[in-house]
């Protein structure tokens, strides 16, 4: 069966969004007020970020204690290390920690493209964790400097191994 021009027809659908919210104006929020919250996040809480990371350090631990070789996607495991590196591809580029967010998101990548986590690919999450432990006991901010662009370089060259 084949359709001609004549026959295809395109609805656009109202966008209901756009009609509540205005770009500009009174009560618009403002580049500047962005900026100022975003500074204010990193005054209050970056002090803690260390032991936020802690946490989620101790998260993964307990998630890879019970991975075991091919290990479906869905597992309750799997996705608590997929949500805690999620949450950390995030949160550490907003104190500094780029490095954190590149590794966070290797590994988040690592554990959303495939449907069991097999021998190679929890290993390759295991040597992304040890990276992670050891920016975060170095407290290499930033790329981490000469040491952590050695460390992200081999980690990628581990990514490129089992992303496939």
């Amino acid at each position: 069966m084949s359709q001609n021009d004549d026959d295809v027809q395109i609805f656009m659908p109202p966008n209901e969004i756009a009609k509540k919210v205005s770009v500009g104006g009174p009560g618009s929020v403002t580049e500047d007020q962005l900026d100022r919250a975003d500074t204010s996040i990193k005054v209050n809480f970056g002090a803690q970020y260390p032991e936020w990371l802690a946490d989620d350090l101790k998260t993964l631990e307990d998630a890879f204690a019970e991975m075991i070789d091919g290990i479906a996607a869905d597992h309750p495991a799997v996705q608590a290390c997929r949500d805690c590196v999620h949450e950390m591809r995030g949160m550490g580029g907003m104190f500094g920690y780029d490095l954190i967010t590149a590794i966070g998101d290797q590994m988040y990548r690592l554990v959303s493209s495939c449907e069991t986590v097999g021998p190679g690919r929890l290993a390759a999450l295991r040597v992304h964790h040890d990276a992670l432990k050891l920016v975060a006991g170095e407290k290499l901010q930033g790329d981490g400097g000469p040491l952590g662009q050695k460390v992200f370089a081999g980690l990628q060259q581990v990514y490129a191994k089992y992303a496939a």
